[in-house]
């Protein structure tokens, strides 16, 4: 692409509705991309800043965090960083200067001792997973050196339980879809190949069965416990799979979560998240036959990562189907984790080291 329509494509994206960010330092995200292309730093590596920048903002932190990220590695001063986007930014970006000194002293066996120093630090630990996901996006697909292979093994290692352990689940499930691409090519080809005639069993049964439980709880905003619901359907993807079928020994067909409805819902005033999430999944099983010991209560129980929804499998046309219940903010919380939240406490990231 040439370089004046790259410089095009960076400009419009913050400009657009959608790439806004609310700006309390001096200068905002979109004066950050300008500063840098005027200081001269290769529009490439803008274009690296400016995917941690959107990943960041769909994380929800604060725009001096979103700064500092883009910031991180650019040949800028600190009076310069001070002086362009305020102290906040200056002082994140420290923080973060300091992190990244750690991880780079022993690429192999510094992460980890590196997390320990950081625990509690949100900021930091968030710029260093969307930097991750970042530096894998724009990785080209050839062959790799022997430090590149090192960098995604570490990424592997270190940077996709720890977006597991944050509940950023977006975060985690493209480091490890993207890892195991580059690493893993033919393999991942193979379960390429997999996904896709599997889909094709499907046919149209995924967006058949939206519509039908759709249909089925249309009512229920009307009397029962929820004001508002949503469905859609998700593919699990081919890393998931590929580690499920070697940590359980199952063969492809015995996967029976590669196909999922989720229902989103917003319970009425006065009744639990609980109690509307189990009115709908009584509707659920009602009207599928469902497979025996799939039935799953992460609300009662949540994972360690603190998921909650209801799971259970239904066999539409006798292929297996999951189907997850739960509420928006659990859904929120599934989807970006404490991310959600500035002040979160990173509880359980000691079991990562």
């Amino acid at each position: 692409m040439p370089s004046a329509v790259r410089l095009q494509n960076l400009r419009s994206s913050v400009n657009s509705p959608i790439g806004k960010v609310r700006s309390r330092a001096p200068c905002n995200v979109n004066d950050a991309l300008d500063y840098l292309l005027s200081r001269g730093v290769r529009i490439d590596a803008v274009e690296v800043g400016r995917s941690v920048m959107d990943l960041l903002r769909e994380l929800h932190v604060e725009e001096s965090t979103v700064l500092a990220g883009l910031l991180r590695g650019m040949p800028l001063t600190e009076v310069e960083i001070s002086n362009m986007f305020g102290e906040e930014t200056l002082e994140v970006w420290r923080r973060d200067r300091e992190f990244c000194k750690m991880m780079h002293a022993n690429p192999l066996e510094a992460p980890r001792l590196s997390l320990v120093s950081m625990i509690g630090d949100f900021q930091c630990l968030v710029i260093e997973l969307a930097h991750a996901v970042a530096s894998l996006r724009h990785l080209p697909m050839s062959s790799l050196s022997r430090k590149t292979k090192e960098h995604l093994q570490q990424i592997l290692k270190v940077h996709v339980p720890l977006a597991d352990t944050l509940g950023l689940k977006a975060v985690h499930a493209e480091l490890e879809e993207l890892s195991f691409m580059h690493l893993y090519p033919e393999e991942y080809d193979h379960m390429c190949v997999l996904v896709g005639e599997r889909l094709q069993k499907y046919g149209t049964l995924l967006g058949d069965t939206i519509r039908e439980m759709e249909l089925a709880l249309a009512n229920l905003p009307q009397f029962q416990k929820v004001s508002s619901f949503r469905v859609y359907g998700r593919i699990k993807n081919c890393f998931s799979i590929y580690r499920k079928m070697l940590s359980k020994e199952l063969k492809f067909e015995e996967v029976m979560d590669f196909v999922a409805l989720r229902v989103i819902l917003n319970p009425k005033t006065g009744v639990s998240e609980q109690e509307a999430c189990e009115r709908v999944m009584r509707e659920v099983t009602k009207r599928w036959k469902t497979v025996e010991g799939t039935t799953r209560d992460y609300i009662s129980n949540p994972k360690e990562n603190g998921y909650q929804s209801l799971h259970t499998t239904i066999l539409p046309e006798g292929l297996p189907m999951e189907v997850q219940v739960r509420t928006e903010r659990m859904h929120e919380c599934s989807e970006i984790g404490s991310a959600a939240h500035y002040n979160y406490k990173v509880e359980g990231l000691h079991e990562l080291i």
